[in-house]
């Protein structure tokens, strides 16, 4: 059984209600709810309509059964004849240890599925834990999703001790979860709601698992902007000037007026990012998100010294073509696909202005029907292999079927 739904009603108790209602029978739900709703009531109402397990985070915009919802909630059901999952929840208390014990707990816990698991799995092999006295159910498929309170730590410290745990060859993606810059406000779900924590689930499934990630970007100028001077997040210093003098230089607009505008990870920032390039055909992007007292600008992801920047410009006809690419290429990898779950980090829409609609028209033309669910994110994980995998302004594209 795979369903997925939505409900814009603006009652969250009706909502959730709505929403229970159509995902009646199934196991395990998948659900983003926007961030101006109180989550705390629609996982209650979803939970007292339907015996499910409810896994998710807060969004702002949403696509659901090929419909974009500007403020709803967007669900997507599976039974354990699709996949078996092992989920925890822990407050956000350091990085590195969150990561690690919310990945050791939702082991634990899949591991104790044996009943759920054997039909899936055909044999045992110790594969998916780096602990050797660790026996878990193995082939064909694991994979992992998480959802983090993106304000409360550098996302790659948690995703390094989730690596640590588990082993690398098991894919994880996720996401920080939407957040309301002017209340504060966003969720992390696991049957209940929660606000200062990290979610993470691990299933096995014997479906076919297509994974992509894509992001968009024109290269404004050839010559490197080298990170001389920073801390974590924060960069003091881009060719040994002061990285407000040299972005101001860049976007053409004032210090002054940046020290005024602040948070600008959603319009300048989002507008004028700074790309990395890596081994092969690895792009990250990295936005500009706040102009602090001190003339440095935060950043959505770690910046390390020495690192190489380029100044990009967004550029609104490749972020729709990034975003069929990225559907495409994930559905590509699935030879019946059935389900399409997708991140797009919010500074793509804030990129898009008053055309971000054409981005939502292009995962709804590209799914050719799939079952999508979609919500914008704020920072995108994908992490395979040695790659710890935190994103932003990338789509994340997650197919699944036989």
């Amino acid at each position: 059984m795979l369903v997925s739904c939505f409900s814009d009603d603006s009652d969250p108790v009706r909502a959730g209600e709505s929403v229970g209602r159509k995902l009646d029978g199934c196991e395990y739900s998948l659900v983003f709810v926007n961030h101006t709703y109180d989550a705390h009531k629609v996982v209650k109402a979803m939970r007292e309509t339907c015996n499910t397990m409810v896994f998710g985070c807060s969004s702002s915009y949403g696509i659901s059964d090929e419909n974009l919802v500007e403020r709803g909630v967007c669900a997507l059901g599976f039974s354990s004849r699709e996949l078996v999952g092992g989920f925890a929840a822990e407050p956000m208390n350091g990085g590195y240890e969150c990561g690690r014990s919310v990945a050791e707990r939702a082991f634990s816990e899949l591991s104790t599925e044996r009943d759920r698991l054997t039909p899936i799995f055909a044999r045992y092999n110790a594969i998916v834990s780096n602990m050797p006295e660790k026996i878990a159910l193995s082939k064909p498929y694991f994979y992992m999703m998480d959802f983090i309170n993106p304000m409360r730590f550098a996302d790659e410290d948690f995703l390094h001790g989730v690596r640590d745990f588990i082993n690398p060859t098991v894919p994880l993606v996720g996401a920080g979860s939407f957040t309301d810059v002017h209340t504060g406000r966003n969720y992390q779900i696991l049957n209940e709601a929660y606000s200062d924590s990290a979610v993470l689930g691990i299933f096995a499934t014997n479906k076919s698992i297509g994974l992509s990630s894509e992001v968009a970007f024109v290269l404004r100028d050839p010559s490197p902007y080298i990170v001389t001077k920073a801390l974590n997040n924060r960069v003091y210093e881009l060719n040994y000037r002061p990285a407000l003098e040299v972005y101001s230089g860049i976007t053409g607009r004032s210090s002054a007026e940046l020290r005024e505008e602040r948070t600008i990870a959603y319009s300048t920032g989002a507008e004028y990012p700074f790309v990395v390039f890596g081994p092969g055909d690895k792009v990250l992007m990295k936005y500009p998100a706040m102009v602090n007292d001190d003339d440095s600008i935060t950043f959505g992801t770690k910046t390390a010294d020495g690192s190489v920047l380029f100044s990009a410009k967004n550029d609104r006809k490749k972020m729709i073509e990034s975003a069929t690419k990225a559907v495409k290429q994930a559905l590509k990898d699935v030879r019946v696909p059935q389900v399409l779950v997708i991140f797009d980090c919010w500074q793509r829409l804030a990129a898009m202005g008053e055309e971000y609609e054409k981005e939502a028209e292009a995962i709804i033309n590209a799914a050719h029907g799939v079952n999508t669910i979609a919500t914008y994110t704020m920072g995108e994980h994908f992490s395979m292999g040695t790659m710890r995998g935190h994103r932003n302004g990338s789509i994340v594209a997650v197919a699944m079927g036989d």
